[in-house]
């Protein structure tokens, strides 16, 4: 049984292969600390600024909205 999101995100990257600093963590929510703190990027849908450990925030009503932020990092940097 897994404790945390953070230890899930562990335990897939390694079942993966993947590195966890080259992997994203998309929440709805600006919470999540220990699964975003896993990866080395955090998208959360949400206005910039509300307290999120998240690095990049993004708006919309449809999880698409996330897109350009995977394919350009700096793009909507909170």
């Amino acid at each position: 049984m897994l404790t945390d999101e953070g230890e899930f995100a562990r335990r897939r990257t390694d079942e993966l292969g993947v590195a966890p600093e080259d992997c994203a963590a998309v929440g709805a929510c600006p919470a999540g600390s220990a699964l975003v703190d896993s990866v080395g990027r955090g998208i959360v849908n949400a206005p910039p600024h509300t307290g999120t450990p998240a690095t990049m925030s993004v708006q919309g009503d449809d999880l698409r909205a996330v897109i350009p932020a995977l394919r350009n990092p700096t793009a909507a940097r909170s």
